[in-house]
């Protein structure tokens, strides 16, 4: 769902901007970033700084708008920012020789690096490397754009596309520099068909365990569903027992949680998964997994756009009151 970046801040020098289609493609980038992107940059984020401090070099005609974008994409607050710090495990593994964007290219885990043109031709090997004055044109925007809006049912993916993908890559995209996942579905506090929920679940937590690019002990599951009409306590017992008990067992991260809350106004029907990163729409929750434990085939992942403000209602939303007490 989501393509990895890194940006050398010098392919935004003020001179590059005189050449004709380079500040359109610089504006596909950065709005593609905003849509289903990351950049990754240094623990200490000094590949950030000096991004914005490229950007605010250009004082050209085209500088305010590509200051505005990138300013989104920077932002510090966790939930909107498209920045990315690897872990500093991972980062000081690399030889300390190397510049900054050289060590993040060696941990293997960028889409491309898009660059300058002059430098990006003169570097070996190639084939991660993106000048920036191709980037509208490139394989890397074609598939960032059918991972947005041009995705069929999950069935079909398996089925073939361009782009090799699959359900697995995907939810691997989504998910790999997330430290927590939540899981919103209120179909599970009905308490109906738990164990294919648990599956479904399941999946998508060993993909992501699988692939984290952050410790084990760093990560951590929320799972969020609606107890309006059974006793909150027989709720909470069943659900431990049947789902996150089980997840507990066969993946030992930092923590799981469940959160039981009410909607009396019928407000929430949340099937999503959000991570760090992004929030996706399962179209029929996470009852997702056929008996032969393949993926059913009509499912549909989506983007879920702008839904951080419902999710965070939805989360805020009162807890029920036991029934024993």
């Amino acid at each position: 769902m989501l393509v990895n970046l890194i940006l050398r801040p010098e392919a935004f020098e003020p001179a590059l901007f005189d050449t004709p289609g380079y500040f359109e493609n610089a504006l596909t980038l950065l709005r593609g970033i905003l849509q289903n992107g990351l950049v990754l940059v240094d623990p200490e984020q000094n590949l950030r700084g000096r991004l914005i401090d490229a950007v605010k070099s250009i004082q050209n005609r085209y500088g305010q708008r590509l200051q505005a974008l990138v300013a989104e994409i920077c932002k510090p607050d966790k939930a909107r920012s498209r920045i990315v710090r690897i872990d500093p495990n991972h980062f000081t593994a690399q030889a300390a020789t190397g510049d900054t964007v050289a060590r993040l290219r060696a941990i293997g885990l960028a889409d491309a690096v898009v660059a300058e043109p002059a430098w990006a031709t003169t570097q070996t090997p190639a084939a991660d490397l993106l000048p920036l004055s191709e980037y509208t044109a490139s394989n890397l925007e074609v598939m960032r754009i059918y991972m947005a809006s041009e995705l069929p049912p999950m069935g079909a993916v398996a089925g073939g596309n361009p782009h090799g993908l699959s359900f697995e890559s995907l939810i691997i995209r989504a998910t790999r520099f997330s430290r927590v996942l939540r899981f919103y579905d209120k179909q599970i506090g009905k308490m109906n068909r738990l164990r294919y929920f648990r599956l479904g679940i399941e999946r998508i937590v060993e993909l992501w365990t699988q692939n984290a690019h952050f410790p084990a002990g760093d990560l951590r599951v929320e799972l969020y569903t609606v107890c309006d009409h059974s006793d909150p306590d027989d709720c909470t017992e069943k659900i431990n027992t049947e789902i996150i008990k089980p997840l507990r067992a066969r993946f030992p991260i930092r923590d799981y949680s469940l959160h039981l809350k009410t909607d009396n106004l019928h407000r929430f029907h949340a099937r999503y998964l959000q991570t760090q990163c992004v929030s996706l729409g399962f179209d029929r929750g996470f009852d997702i997994m056929k008996t032969n434990d393949e993926i059913v085939p009509n499912l549909f992942v989506k983007l879920g756009g702008n839904c951080l403000d419902y999710l965070d209602d939805f989360r805020r939303a009162p807890a029920p009151k036991s029934k024993t007490r």
